[in-house]
């Protein structure tokens, strides 16, 4: 029976996120063809319920707590930024411990950045699955809040680490097309997309309501505050928010002042299909992404989506096929584009993005192509 790990910076298990749910469904799936799993992660500094099918697995949290930068304010931000470097540093020599006592068959860090750098200092063989190109996500993200010493500095840091851990894996394995041609730069790629539980996430409803479900991480990132703007201009539509994150008050008192926007926290992935199951939309307004799951599951449910052309998502969405494009993600641009949505056969477009989940983005399958990768690389 092979032992494989996984290593991912950001605390597992906890309730929400692409990652993470890309980390619980893939394990699930290996540990029921007998595979050992192991994942070694930092602490959510809490107590989390593992999904119904991870029994077997093997956790090892490691290094500090994880803290989010909202919760430091004021000049107490410069405090997070050096324990950040200390923390991304105890992390990797956490880590190089438990690589240095027990014996992976398969080790697949989750990024090309931090998780993958023990791996390299220790010459070990390892996989990165590249959940988009990180690099260039954190310079995005603080070039937004107006940070550009942090997003110049962070990102000139992270392109040399991306390069150095890129150039020692074994092979990269890429969400879709944009990571793919980014780290082919540096060693060679395979594409396997995220994968999707088509049994839990399916469609058969034909009549749709005015309805937009918007699911994930609150974070400045995902720029749900500009889709609750849009709503001004929706009255005919509602707006349901499923997440948790550092902007959830900001959501909170932003959706209070409005009639058509919901805020419903955190749900089961159950309690998400029941949502996306008559909804007509999901909007994403990402200042960037690698392949959202989010995404991926409101398709195989019908729900067609309206996202910004960053990351991977561009491999996925053909624009007025199987979803839209937005030209940016300011408020008045996804009102626009969701008044020029409906009047297109939704029906159609519902139907090709359910279709292609299917066919394409079972977890049975995505599985079958990572163990191929891991075997013949």
């Amino acid at each position: 029976m092979k032992k494989i790990c996984f290593i991912e910076l950001q605390p597992f298990p906890t309730t929400i996120g692409g990652g993470i749910t890309h980390l619980n469904e893939l394990s699930k799936e290996l540990l029921r063809r007998g595979y050992d799993v192991s994942i070694i992660t930092s602490s959510p500094g809490k107590n989390f319920k593992l999904d119904s099918g991870l029994e077997k697995l093997h956790i090892y949290h490691v290094g500090l707590v994880h803290k989010r930068l909202e919760d430091f304010k004021g000049i107490r931000k410069i405090i997070y930024y050096l324990w950040r470097g200390i923390f991304e540093i105890t992390f990797v020599f956490s880590v190089a411990r438990v690589l240095k006592k027990e014996k992976f068959d398969i080790i697949n860090t989750q990024s090309a950045i931090t998780t993958s750098l023990p791996c390299s200092l220790l010459k070990k063989d390892f996989f990165i699955t590249a959940h988009g190109i990180h690099s260039e996500g954190f310079k995005k993200l603080y070039h937004e809040k107006k940070n550009f010493f942090v997003s110049n500095l962070a990102s000139w840091i992270y392109q040399a680490i991306e390069k150095f851990n890129a150039k020692r894996a074994r092979a990269i394995i890429c969400l879709g097309k944009n990571s793919f041609d980014f780290y082919s730069n540096y060693n060679r790629c395979i594409e396997i997309p995220n994968g999707i539980n088509t049994k839990r996430f399916s469609s058969n409803i034909t009549n749709r309501k005015k309805i937009i479900v918007s699911v994930g991480r609150l974070t400045e990132q995902k720029a749900v505050d500009n889709l609750i703007l849009a709503m001004d201009y929706l009255p005919d539509y509602k707006l349901k928010i499923i997440g948790l994150g550092p902007m959830e008050e900001l959501i909170k008192q932003m959706c209070s002042k409005r009639k058509n926007c919901e805020f419903l926290g955190y749900k089961t992935q159950d309690e998400i299909v029941s949502h996306l199951k008559d909804a007509r939309f999901t909007v994403l307004p990402s200042l960037f992404e690698g392949l959202p799951i989010s995404m991926l599951e409101a398709m195989a449910c019908g729900v067609i989506p309206i996202v910004t052309p960053v990351g991977d998502i561009p491999s996925i969405i053909q624009d007025k096929k199987n979803g839209f494009l937005l030209a940016d993600n300011l408020p008045k641009t996804i009102h626009e584009t969701i008044r020029i949505a409906e009047k297109k056969d939704l029906k159609e477009l519902s139907h090709n993005c359910s279709k292609l989940i299917k066919d394409k983005f079972s977890w049975e399958k995505i599985a079958n192509r990572f163990i191929t990768t891991w075997e013949t690389n």
